[in-house]
């Protein structure tokens, strides 16, 4: 008998093995998320508020892609939909009140609850660790 290959590509160019884990696509069945920072910067990784959004939608997972860049969340959208994923871009701008409002009442309108709020925004600007602009 010859062995199974072990490996496939997840579908953002990483190698996972077969086997021994869990099925994918039942663990979040039925639950909303929303996650913030859902697009990408321009680059050549990925980012991780793309990566939590495309493994919680092939887990079943409905998510509402929160980001301040509408453009970055609908591609992320359109790699979900493209995996047989549901999925809705959201134009957000965390650092307002009025945006975090408009986005939980969005997502309670659309699939009637949120069960998981993944906050993974952030704007790095460059400072090596550790300095900090005027400190010192």
């Amino acid at each position: 008998m010859i062995a199974q290959e072990k490996t496939f590509r997840n579908g953002i160019g990483n190698a996972v093995e077969k086997g021994g884990g869990r099925e994918m696509g039942k663990r979040l069945e039925s639950k909303v998320a929303i996650v913030v920072g859902a697009g990408q910067t321009a680059g050549d990784t990925i980012g991780n508020g793309r990566a939590i959004s495309l493994l919680f939608a092939r887990e079943g997972a409905k998510v509402l892609l929160a980001d301040c860049r509408l453009d970055s969340a609908l591609q992320t959208k359109e790699m979900i939909d493209r995996e047989g994923g549901e999925a809705l871009a959201f134009e957000a701008d965390i650092t307002r009140n009025a945006d975090c409002r408009a986005l939980t009442e969005r997502c309670v309108d659309k699939y009637g609850r949120i069960d998981i709020l993944v906050n993974n925004a952030g704007i790095g600007a460059g400072a090596q660790a550790g300095v900090f602009p005027g400190a010192g």
